[in-house]
């Protein structure tokens, strides 16, 4: 016991900060959304998307784990869509597989989505805390630096929406930059393409497009610089290197992103997000540029949406005064980004997002230009850590910093008062603070970074702890007022009785029927409990796909087409949330063809079969949806089906015949259906003569269908669906999803993983050999003066210093650098 517990105190005295800094972020996040749990005796949680989308997604990856099933396809959802065309899943996301292996084991509880977003906020500060170390920096400039990101407001804003998810992985790929610049090797190439596969695999493309931008940025800086701080007669073969390196991370990026990328391309052209980008797309839903612009001095007066608090905006200005040469390019980028990345958010407001969107590939797809300040505010972290290390060094590199920040502090009190009194026009909706607050909050933001200008090394650590309690406080204490919770939604625990006591007289809705779900239920209980609800998400995303988006308006107008679709229970109720504003369906009529059954639960009359034999087709060329909804017979009864003009040749033979038949049309006959799964449905009929099996599932390519066991031609029909020519008699037919490539897809991903695997295993085992034979040679040394035992110098970088800013591997001075590790000449510290 005696051995362990020594062994426990030297891993924690040489590796302490990996155990701390992560529950320092953690306290943060629960400080910061101290109110999100209970307010106002209302239980609250994360709302909009998290249980709209992330939570129902989750639930059912758990469920497929659970069952040992790896569904393409998800028929529970807007009728049915392709899920290895949405992102959004985040199945391939590595980092969320522990998570829903814990949902599958525990049962899907409702709070397991809330555990996973709020940790990806502790994961932001904590990725920045390491950046920030490896940049050779000290631990209170790293807290300062993480909890910039994690306690301001754009995060606050956006704390719901997975567009953060991949973000917070942005400080490994710059981590993994700076290592492959300063001495590469195939590992480190492996790293940076680890550093980038994560976050494409997070579940949000505008996310990862930011991380990006933010990682490709910082990249384009460090490689130049690298290039040019190379020998003259070396210089070309380091261009040469370095490209080698960066083209097998690529390529192995490519391999694992290619599993989403190609089946998103290939759904693009059907969506109906896909058919309206533009410019309007991408500058719509821009921030207003001045009153986000006061509202950094006086978030009571101006807009919040880019307030950052009072000690961060003081010690980022600082960073930009005078920097220590070392961090001059760090500080360079960081404003260059940060300032870029603002004016885009402002949209139309400056010629920046505009002149993107124009000439740059990408931009011109992005929407809501407000996003853009979660940029800034990453790139501006590191200048608060540089900030702080600037007023805080000792002695001082330069004399005139205390009198520089008195100055910046004076004109930050100034600048407050003056746009308080001015009574700047935008005020922010939400229960303002009483608009003198800010004037106290930039006060004591200046009196901390007097202090940490004036006071001597040993007294810095106080006023490091005063300032991140600080930085903690101030942009919560604006925005999560008493009028504004901070949960978008009351708790929905998705177990409650209510929602079975709809769902229990409706019958069969896994199989045999459909629902319409607008939003009695809500939180697309379709896909949350395995039941074919042809409505669901509530917004129109990326994979709604613009044909099923024209069923829906059409059903708008009449309600009644929803019938040849299969659904035969309409909920039409108001959201919790929207009212009724998100609803495409409206009340139906009393006597028409959905019946009302108590509350707000409405039966179809003559609503469509599962399976459905016909023996006789109507070709057309235009009004597809009318001609669809014209099928129905007084008796309510359908006895043709619509083929469209372009679809028609895939009948072949059977086109004259089957048209001809339109005239005096065979009843039609109903089969059923003897499997049912997400990627499979297998059906049986009895056809009376040759005509058309229709199942009434959404067509989309990469179904396929075999008729007793042989293969057949999949048809579009009635506009949606999917059909197929059986002969007369009793017939087997099975529907697979398989899209064409995919197993190669799934190669390439497999094979991408296995590398990276391989590098990190290479790296433990030669680690491990290292460290054993440093320890042998130098058994006598302190532990601290060789955190770095790795051959390549894949040091953590976590070794003690000052709280006054010390560190970056060895044992720092008071409130100095520390710099105790080795610099290749790179700035960056392989401690």
């Amino acid at each position: 016991m005696r051995a362990v517990l020594a062994r426990l105190r030297r891993h924690l005295g040489g590796r302490g900060e990996w155990w701390w800094a992560p529950l320092v972020y953690l306290v943060a996040v629960l400080w910061v959304y101290r109110g999100l749990w209970h307010q106002h005796g209302t239980p609250y949680a994360l709302g909009w998307d998290v249980v709209d989308q992330y939570g129902p997604d989750l639930e059912f990856l758990a469920d497929d784990l659970a069952s040992g099933r790896l569904s393409l396809w998800n028929p529970y959802d807007r009728g049915g869509y392709p899920l290895i065309a949405d992102p959004s899943l985040a199945r391939y996301y590595p980092a969320g597989w522990p998570l829903v292996a814990v949902s599958a084991a525990l049962g899907s509880p409702w709070w397991m989505i809330q555990v996973e977003v709020l940790t990806h906020h502790v994961v932001a500060g904590a990725a920045m805390h390491l950046f920030v170390r490896q940049r050779g920096l000290g631990r209170a400039a790293a807290v300062l630096a993480g909890l910039t990101v994690v306690a301001t407001v754009p995060l606050m804003v956006h704390k719901a929406s997975n567009i953060v998810w991949p973000m917070v992985w942005a400080p490994l790929g710059w981590i993994a930059v700076d290592r492959l610049c300063a001495r590469p090797g195939w590992r480190r190439a492996a790293a940076l393409a680890a550093a980038i596969i994560v976050p494409g695999t997070a579940g949000a493309p505008p996310g990862f497009f930011y991380t990006l931008l933010l990682v490709g940025s910082y990249g384009a800086v460090r490689v130049v610089g690298a290039v040019v701080a190379a020998p003259a007669p070396t210089r070309r073969r380091a261009v040469l290197v370095l490209g080698a390196h960066l083209g097998g991370a690529a390529l192995l990026v490519g391999l694992a992103l290619a599993i989403t990328l190609v089946p998103v391309a290939a759904l693009v052209p059907l969506s109906e997000r896909g058919s309206k980008i533009g410019p309007g797309f991408a500058l719509d839903g821009a921030q207003p540029g001045l009153t986000c612009m006061v509202g950094l001095l006086a978030p009571t007066v101006g807009k919040l949406e880019t307030y950052v608090g009072m000690v961060a905006l003081l010690l980022g200005a600082l960073a930009l005064v005078r920097p220590a040469p070392r961090w001059r390019g760090l500080v360079a980028w960081g404003a260059v980004v940060a300032a870029l990345a603002t004016a885009a958010t402002f949209g139309r407001g400056t010629p920046v997002l505009p002149w993107l969107v124009e000439h740059v590939p990408g931009f011109d797809r992005i929407r809501v230009p407000g996003r853009y300040k979660l940029v800034a505010v990453w790139a501006f972290a590191p200048l608060v850590a540089v900030g702080w290390t600037t007023l805080t060094a000792r002695p001082r590199p330069w004399r005139w910093t205390p009198a520089v920040a008195a100055g910046l502090a004076v004109v930050l009190l100034a600048g407050c008062a003056l746009l308080i009194a001015s009574r700047a026009p935008y005020r922010f909706p939400h229960a303002p603070r009483a608009e003198l607050w800010p004037l106290l909050f930039a006060g004591l933001a200046a009196a901390l970074v007097l202090a940490a200008a004036l006071l001597p090394a040993r007294g810095l650590g106080a006023v490091a702890v005063a300032a991140a309690v600080l930085i903690a406080t101030d942009a919560s204490f604006f925005l999560h007022t008493p009028g504004s919770p901070p949960a978008g939604d009351p708790r929905r625990r998705h177990r409650d009785p209510d929602e079975l006591a709809v769902l229990a007289p409706l019958g069969d809705v896994a199989v045999a029927y459909r629902l319409y779900d607008e939003f009695t239920l809500a939180d697309r209980v379709g896909e949350r409990r395995r039941l074919r609800d042809f409505r669901g998400y509530p917004a129109i995303d990326q994979v709604a796909l613009s044909r099923y988006v024209d069923v829906l308006r059409a059903a708008g107008r009449d309600p009644a087409l929803l019938e040849a679709y299969n659904v035969r229970w309409l909920l039409t109720g108001s959201h919790y949330r929207f009212g009724t504003s998100a609803h495409m369906i409206k009340q139906p009529a009393a006597g028409g063809h959905y019946q009302p059954r108590g509350g707000s639960v409405y039966e179809a009359r003559h609503p469509a079969p599962l399976v459905a034999w016909v023996g006789a087709i109507d070709v057309v060329k235009s009004g597809v949806l009318p001609a669809v909804r014209a099928l129905e017979d007084g008796d309510g009864v359908r006895r043709r089906v619509v083929i469209e003009r372009n679809d028609a040749g895939a009948l072949g033979w059977d086109l004259v015949p089957l048209a001809a038949a339109r005239a005096a049309p065979p009843a039609p006959a109903e089969g059923r259906a003897l499997r049912y799964e997400p990627d499979e449905i297998v059906v049986e009929l009895d056809a009376p003569a040759r005509g058309l099996l229709v199942l009434n599932e959404l067509w989309y390519p990469g179904w396929r269908v075999e008729v007793d066991g042989a293969p057949a031609r999949m048809v579009r029909a009635n506009y949606l669906l999917r059909a197929v020519v059986v002969p007369a008699g009793r017939h087997t037919v099975r529907w697979t999803f398989r899209p064409a490539g995919f197993r190669w897809l799934g190669a390439g991903y497999v094979t991408a993983l296995g590398v990276l695997v391989l590098a990190l295993v290479w790296r433990r085992r030669g680690s491990n050999s290292n460290s054993n034979s440093n320890s042998n040679s130098n058994s006598n040394s302190n532990s601290n003066s060789n955190s770095n035992s790795n051959s390549d110098g894949d040091g953590d970088g976590g070794g003690s210093s000052s709280d006054g800013g010390g560190g970056g591997g060895g044992r720092g001075g008071d409130g100095g650098d520390g710099d105790g590790g080795r610099d290749d000449g790179d700035g960056v510290r392989d401690a």
